[in-house]
């Protein structure tokens, strides 16, 4: 193929988007500067942002009559479609047929052979007004997780005609056409507003409910009804109340007909303040990392689980098991631990609280960054119905430092700050193991119910990057010395040198953290950090980038600099040569001749034995 044969190729432009002008691909490549096919991230979302523009606000120009024969001049796109589809199948150039996504077989296991049933009822998904009303909808709705989104706008391109009614089974009959009832997916997708009004219009007798009853309640129309009016009324008040709906979850194997009928529905018939809100989409069980089914025998009954590990315990297993649209997993091995862990936590509620001191500590600081950091991430995961990270948050992480804390008290942690985060702690846990937390919250002297209290509340001002690096540094070099020691076979050494980085690797470090987030191309980073003074230090610097690179978890979060680090050590200094039994020091890499010296780096203190 002759290459300039290709580049002689020019676009036909047969539409103009607004916006974009006749050649949108190329107006939007220049937009967003993509310069090669590579740059997956930018075209993915140019991909997104152009067939939606070109789809919903494009119209075809007069150059596509000329080329193909068919006057689609100022129309949309969408609009269009149908139009060369019917063009086409006319001239002889297309056909149309049914084709099925797959085989069909019975729960009997017997292949099913699809019927083409005539007279059929359908519900015209395929509307473009109705198309676009949808999409505005979904547009402004909360999607959990936000990834569900891009698949509720495939859905909602796609429908198109969807048969709404059946000849058997059970359900409602078609008002206008009674032969046919109408299929479950079709009748099932705004029973919300019904759920507003249940417990009052099961009083009213069947023959007052007619549809100017539900124009009554539901479209605030003026008109007679059959029914008490003061009934009417307290139905209209409800629905007003409760309505729009904030939240629906749901499997995600319903996003394409259910959860998008859902949404297509409401836009129907409501006012767009009574659109939905928020959508929920969840995985399927497992059990063990086993699809739960009853040919593998996995089924566990509720009762069964409950009465063995009791409710909570089965409680948060299940919220434990996944997020998202992952397929959450019942884990046996987790239920099963979770009676002695509450156990465990209520004996601590009940040593702890109330006691410690009532003098402020360099450690407290630590401590209530972590507490604040915990309760504020905690607080978003169950907003976006994160629950498993929730979890891992309130009952692991918030318990392990706690203790940490303690321990870094030498046991005598702040009395008020404890309270807090115990009590932080029982509230954030309950909605997962309401029964547990209830009697840990009764044991601490609280009158009311644990279901009563309000959610704890976060100050940012009280979380500190600094003040947690300095405590995950002293963390970091109590695990490094314990894995030395484990290597080089020593129980106790007289001495243990702790060698802290030269001052110039700190800004070294923060200059690499920063040029990572342009590029991980050691070569350009080398060429960086050699434009600078640091170029005198040449060889560490070719040695460690690609280091880095390779491994940024070698990079701290929070770089500090050399004093606060020798002042974080030398706080904990008394501790560290109690828990080794040998004497610390601490000396500064450029005060040392030792080779072992030049390994530190920030956040990495080099250890030496003796």
């Amino acid at each position: 193929l002759d290459i300039e044969e290709v580049r002689a190729i020019k676009p036909i432009a047969i539409l103009d988007t607004p916006g974009f002008g006749q050649i949108a691909a190329e107006t939007i490549l220049k937009k967003y500067n993509v310069k090669t096919q590579n740059e997956r991230g930018k075209l993915d979302q140019i991909r997104k942002e152009l067939y939606k523009a070109s789809h919903y606000t494009a119209t075809f120009n007069e150059k596509y009559k000329d080329r193909f024969g068919i006057d689609l001049h100022g129309k949309k796109v969408e609009d269009g479609k149908d139009i060369i589809k019917r063009e086409l199948v006319k001239s002889g150039w297309a056909d149309s047929f049914f084709q099925l996504t797959g085989e069909i077989v019975s729960r009997s296991l017997t292949e099913c052979i699809v019927k083409i049933v005539s007279d059929q009822w359908f519900i015209d998904y395929g509307n473009p007004e109705w198309k676009r009303d949808a999409h505005k909808c979904l547009d402004k709705m909360k999607m959990f997780p936000e990834k569900a989104r891009q698949q509720f706008d495939y859905v909602i391109d796609w429908l198109h005609e969807w048969a709404c009614t059946r000849e058997a089974g059970l359900g409602t009959l078609l008002p206008w056409d009674e032969k046919w009832l109408i299929e479950s997916l079709s009748d099932s997708t705004i029973y919300m507003a019904y759920y507003t009004i249940s417990h009052i219009i099961k009083e009213i007798p069947i023959g007052q409910v007619d549809d100017a009853l539900f124009d009554y309640i539901f479209m605030k129309k003026d008109v007679e009804v059959k029914c008490d009016k003061t009934l009417a009324d307290q139905m209209r008040k409800e629905f007003g109340y409760w309505y729009p709906v904030d939240f629906r979850n749901s499997g995600k194997d319903l996003i394409q007909n259910h959860l998008s009928f859902f949404i297509f529905n409401h836009t129907a018939i409501f006012p767009e303040d009574k659109w939905p809100v928020g959508i929920g989409v969840n995985g399927w069980v497992m059990v063990d990392g086993q699809k739960m089914s009853k040919s593998l025998g996995n089924m566990i009954p509720v009762r069964k689980v409950v009465k063995e590990f009791g409710p909570d315990a089965c409680r948060l297993t299940i919220l434990n098991g996944g997020e998202g649209m992952d397929d959450p997993n019942w884990e046996t091995s987790m239920v099963s631990s979770l009676p002695q862990k509450f156990s465990q936590l209520l004996s601590f509620v009940k040593e702890q609280y109330g006691k410690g001191r009532d003098e402020e500590s360099s450690i407290d600081g630590w401590f209530e960054s972590v507490l604040n950091r915990c309760i504020r991430d905690a607080t978003k995961c169950m907003e976006d119905t994160m629950f498993r990270s929730a979890i891992k948050l309130i009952f692991f992480d918030l318990g392990r430092m706690t203790k940490q804390y303690i321990n870094r008290s030498d046991g005598m942690p702040n009395k008020d700050i404890m309270e807090k985060a115990i009590e932080a702690q029982l509230v954030m846990l309950s909605p997962f193991a309401p029964h547990i937390c209830e009697e840990a919250w009764e044991s601490i002297g609280k009158k009311s119910y644990i279901s009563l209290a309000k959610w704890p509340e976060y100050d940012e001002q009280k979380i500190d990057d600094s003040a947690e690096a300095v405590q995950d540094l002293v963390q970091t070099v109590r695990s490094d010395i314990r894995a030395v020691l484990s290597l080089a076979k020593i129980e106790r050494p007289d001495k243990i040198t702790l060698f802290i980085p030269s001052s110039w690797k700190y800004g070294f470090v923060e200059l690499i953290k920063e040029k990572m987030k342009e590029t991980r191309n050691p070569g350009d980073i080398i060429k960086t950090v050699m434009a600078t003074d640091m170029k005198k230090q040449g060889q560490t610097v070719m040695k460690t980038i690609p280091k880095l690179v390779n491994d940024p978890s070698k990079i701290p979060a929070v770089v500090l600099d050399q004093e606060r680090e020798i002042c974080a050590l030398m706080d904990a200094k008394q501790s560290l040569e109690k828990e080794f039994l040998s004497i610390l020091n601490i000396i500064k890499e450029e005060e040392s001749n030792e080779q072992k010296a030049k390994q530190a780096m920030p956040g990495k203190p080099a250890i030496l034995l003796s």
